[in-house]
């Protein structure tokens, strides 16, 4: 499906529904729905304590917390606009011969001091290197593929969603 968006754009509420419960059986996704809904709520009691009418919230693309446009000012956004790269100089990977090196889940979990953002050279646990206004629709920038030698000893992947909420 090309474009992801539209395609939410133009779904019934039941197919959302069914595509996020769907998307709810693994765990870490399910944790980032709950924090998402949390934030949604939080936003509107602010709004009802106001007594204004709730405003409408869009969820940012950049660092998936939910704004609303009179709240979203230049720099309330903070993210990393790169991408998660391995990093095969780093010591965690010392234990690891050549192709055992792979993305999945348990490897980010396990070897977070082994992987660097693109964007800023720092580690995967360190703070959003980028300050901007909230943005809502578009798509992150992605690998073209998962995996990717890139000739300096790194592999890229598209971070999961839990490699981008910090």
């Amino acid at each position: 499906m090309a474009d992801i968006f539209a395609r939410i754009q133009s779904a019934t509420d039941g197919e959302v529904r069914a595509v996020l419960k769907g998307l709810c059986k693994d765990a870490t996704t399910r944790k980032r729905a709950e924090s998402m809904f949390h934030q949604l709520d939080v936003a509107a009691e602010a709004h009802e304590r106001r007594e204004l009418a709730p405003p409408t919230l869009h969820v940012c693309v950049n660092c998936s917390m939910a704004f609303s446009e009179a709240s979203n000012t230049r720099g309330s956004c903070r993210y990393h606009p790169g991408i998660v790269e391995i990093d095969y100089e780093s010591e965690a990977w010392a234990d690891h011969y050549g192709d055992e090196v792979h993305d999945s889940e348990s490897m980010r979990e396990d070897n977070p001091e082994g992987l660097i953002w693109t964007c800023c050279e720092e580690s995967l646990e360190a703070p959003r290197c980028t300050r901007s206004a909230h943005r809502q629709g578009g798509a992150k920038r992605a690998s073209s593929s998962p995996m990717k030698p890139t000739g300096n000893k790194r592999a890229r992947y598209v971070p999961s969603p839990r490699a981008s909420t910090r």
